[in-house]
C-alpha cells in the first residue's frame, strides 16, 4: 500500500479511515470498527519478518473469525456458522477498500458523505447471533438459536450504547450450562441407540419379507446319501453395536453373560429377535 493511505509514524501504522490497528478487548464484543482493525493488526502479525510477502485474505479471515466466535461464545450467544462470519467480514472489508482505494482527483462531497455513513456504521455491533429478534416473548427462533433470558439484555445493549461489558466467570450460571451440556448428550445417545435398534429392526422386517426357499429331499433316493445336508432353516445373526448398553453394564458392574441377557431380552420385546424351530428332516 502507498504512504498516501497510511500515515506511519514512530508508534506504528494508522489508517485515516478506522485508525491505528488493535487487538479485541476480552470483555466487549468488537464492533465493525475493532473487526477491521483487528483484521489489519492481524495481517501485521501474520506477515513473515523481512519479507515483502502479504498474507491472503483467506488465512487472515481464519484467526479473525475464531477470535469472534470466542468472545461470543464468552458472552453464551448462540452465532452463526464460521462460513458465515468470515462472509461477513469478508463484505464489510471490501466496502472498506473500496472507500480507501477510491480515486483522489474524485473525492467530493459524495464521498465525503459516504465516508461519513461508514463511520456511523462502524460504531454498530459486529451483530454474528443466530437469533435477529428485538423482543424476547416474540422469539420464534429455534431452541438452538434462542438467546439465554439473562443475556438477553447484555445483547440489547450491545447493539444499542454498548455499555455493559462482559464479566469474570459466573460459577452458578457455568454449572447450569455444564448440566445442560451433559443432559444434551445423553439425550443424542439415546437418539443414536434408538436411530441404530430402528435400523436393524428395519432389516430385519426386509428379510422377513423375502421369501425363503426350502432344500427339497427326494426320499426315494438312499438315505446316506443326504447325510451331510442340514435341511434345518439357517438362521441369520445381525450384529449391532450398542456402545451405549455396553457402557452402563460396565458402570453397573454386569457381568458379559448378564449383559448379554439383558441386550437379547430388550431386543426381544421389541420384535427384533425372535426364536426359530428347527424342522427335522424327515427319514
Amino acid at each position: 500500500m502507498s504512504s498516501t493511505k497510511f500515515r506511519y509514524t514512530r508508534q506504528g501504522i494508522e489508517c485515516p479511515l478506522i485508525g491505528a490497528p488493535a487487538n479485541f478487548k476480552g470483555n466487549l464484543l468488537p464492533s465493525k470498527a475493532d473487526v477491521l482493525k483487528c483484521y489489519l493488526w492481524t495481517r501485521y502479525n501474520l506477515k513473515p519478518p523481512n519479507s515483502g510477502k502479504e498474507p491472503t485474505f483467506f488465512e487472515i479471515s481464519l484467526v479473525l473469525s475464531d477470535k469472534i466466535l470466542r468472545l461470543w461464545q464468552k458472552a453464551s450467544i448462540s452465532t452463526v456458522t464460521r462460513k458465515h462470519v468470515s462472509q461477513l467480514i469478508k463484505t464489510h472489508h471490501d466496502k472498506y477498500l473500496k472507500l480507501l482505494r477510491f480515486p483522489k482527483s474524485k473525492k467530493n462531497n459524495s464521498y465525503k458523505i459516504s465516508v461519513q455513513k461508514f463511520q456511523i456504521e462502524n460504531t454498530r455491533l459486529f451483530d454474528i447471533s443466530a437469533c435477529k429478534c428485538d423482543i424476547f416473548e416474540q422469539c420464534s427462533c429455534d431452541k438452538e438459536k434462542k438467546i439465554p433470558k439473562n443475556e438477553w439484555d447484555f445483547l440489547l445493549y450491545q447493539r444499542g450504547p454498548r455499555k455493559m461489558i462482559i464479566g469474570n466467570i459466573d460459577v452458578k450460571e457455568t454449572s447450569k450450562l455444564i448440566n445442560k451440556a451433559s443432559r444434551m448428550d445423553k439425550f443424542m445417545q439415546r437418539k443414536e441407540l434408538e436411530q441404530s435398534v430402528q435400523r436393524a429392526s428395519n432389516i430385519n422386517l426386509s428379510r422377513k419379507q423375502k421369501p425363503e426357499t426350502d432344500i427339497k429331499i427326494d426320499h426315494e433316493l438312499p438315505s446316506t446319501s443326504y447325510d451331510s445336508i442340514n435341511t434345518d432353516m439357517q438362521c441369520t445373526q445381525n450384529y449391532v453395536k450398542l456402545s451405549t448398553l455396553a457402557k452402563v453394564c460396565d458402570r453397573y458392574g454386569l457381568s458379559d453373560r448378564s449383559a448379554a441377557a439383558v441386550a437379547t431380552a430388550v431386543l426381544h420385546d421389541l420384535g427384533i429377535v425372535c426364536q426359530y424351530k428347527k424342522r427335522n428332516r424327515q427319514k
